[in-house]
């Protein structure tokens, strides 16, 4: 696509939504892997994990993010391997239910189901000329 338009494309396949997000991410920014990555293992997934810094995850804000770092957490994966104990104490209640739930964590949100074709019928009546 780039060589015909000069518009730059990249493709992040995985399980989950939130990890299909950091896939393209990281295909845009890691050359090697020429705009394309899939997450298709566990260990797939870590290496993805690692290359996020804490304060990229969606929800970590700055002073959260100032908070994880001074814990040694730097990374989404480090992010991911914390106690569930942990994080309810030191991130909050209302984090803690996001956390929990996390995609990085190795839990669906919710499947992803096709969409049955709508039925629909209409009746139109016009005055002709």
């Amino acid at each position: 696509m780039k060589r015909r338009t000069g518009i730059p494309t990249c493709v992040g396949v995985a399980p989950t939504k939130t990890l299909a997000k950091l896939a393209n991410r990281l295909a845009k920014k890691v050359p090697d892997l020429d705009g394309v990555l899939y997450l298709e293992s566990a260990e797939r997934r870590a290496w993805a994990l690692k290359q996020v810094a804490v304060g990229d995850v969606w929800g970590i804000g700055r002073q959260y993010a100032a908070k994880l770092t001074a814990a040694g957490i730097d990374t989404a994966a480090d992010l991911a391997r914390v106690s569930d104990a942990w994080a309810r104490k030191h991130l909050g209640a209302s984090w803690y239910k996001n956390y929990r739930a996390s995609p990085a964590r190795g839990c669906t949100l919710r499947k992803m189901e096709p969409l049955a074709a709508k039925a629909s019928a209409a009746r139109a009546r016009s005055a002709g000329r």
